[in-house]
This record gives C-alpha cells, structure tokens and sequence, in this order.
C-alpha cells in the first residue's frame, strides 16, 4: 500500500485527519484539475462532475465541512467507476 492509498484510507474513515495539502494531492489524483486560486478560495474542476469545488485554505489547512464535502465528491466518483 504506497502512501496515496494509506492517505485515501485515512480520508475516507476520517476526513478531518488531514490537512490541505493531502486532499489536494487526492483530489488531483482522481481526476480534479486545479483550475486557479481566488484569495483563499482555490478551485477544483472534474470534467465528468457538474459543479466546480471551491474549498477556502488558511494556514495550510480549511475547514472540516470542506474536507467532508471533498470525500463526499471523492466517493461519488468511485461509486460511478
């Protein structure tokens, strides 16, 4: 199990364990492209998803109802594979 697959783990059992820079490299890794940053707000787009993610990063971490939305979206993906 290389270190995505251990972090991905970790966020599906408890996605407030880790901080932004972790669920950015999740999120790249399954397909989002990470369009711009807008003062905090940086903003992930994936092609087969209707609506852009925005999630707000202050001190290298955001806010745990971001990191549940992300694994929401993260599984909603995985389900449709």
């Amino acid at each position: 199990m290389n270190k995505f697959q251990k972090n991905l783990a970790k966020f599906f059992r408890n996605p407030k364990s880790l901080r932004y820079p972790e669920i950015h490299k999740i999120l790249i890794g399954f397909g989002h492209e990470h369009k711009r940053i807008s003062d905090s707000h940086n903003i992930y787009q994936n092609t087969t998803l209707p609506a852009d993610l925005s999630i707000p990063v202050h001190g290298n971490d955001c806010k745990d109802i971001y990191k549940k939305e992300a694994a929401k979206i993260i599984k909603k993906i995985t389900s449709s594979k």
